[in-house]
């Protein structure tokens, strides 16, 4: 005997407003690309916090955990970062690049100073910038399109807060 199952179809959708861009829906939106990266970056999150502790655990604190220890913090803080993206002004979305940055940058030297004892700012300047650029601009869009973070407020909401104020 035949088991009646209802049918799985997969709809691509390269715009759907309410879920925003590049969605993929099964069964009337039951699964979104947006649900699954934040379980994936969620778990990846988690793992590391559990994982890291066990690799000193077993293998004691070398310089390989040093620095993943290092960047697990500035991870931490750039977590943070995204509370100045709720400043009410313009310019949040530069202040939090600038942020970003600066704490890549200080979390470079650092590193560079702990390993080597020594730090060529020049040289790690010119190598963090293009990096950082490209990274942070994978970040923007995944955080514009399938994250929680509003990076620009659209004119409809902010003119119906204003006029709401009124």
């Amino acid at each position: 005997m035949k088991e009646d199952r209802p049918r799985t179809s997969a709809v691509i959708s390269i715009y759907a407003p309410s879920y925003g861009a590049f969605s993929i829906f099964f069964n009337k939106g039951g699964f979104a690309v947006k649900n699954i990266l934040h379980n994936v970056f969620l778990s990846i999150g988690l793992g590391t916090v559990i994982f890291v502790p066990m690799l000193i655990i077993d293998k004691g604190l070398n310089d390989t955990l040093v620095s993943v220890l290092i960047w697990f913090g500035a991870s931490i803080l750039y977590g943070l970062s995204f509370t100045l993206l709720k400043l009410k002004t313009k310019l949040r979305l530069p202040i939090h690049i600038l942020s970003c940055f600066l704490l890549t940058l200080v979390v470079r030297c650092g590193y560079s100073y702990y390993s080597k004892g020594s730090i060529d700012f020049t040289r790690l300047f010119l190598i963090t910038i293009p990096i950082f650029i490209l990274i942070y601009m994978l970040m923007y869009f995944y955080m514009r399109y399938f994250g929680n973070v509003e990076f620009i407020k659209k004119n409809k909401e902010t003119s119906s807060d204003t006029q709401a104020e009124k």
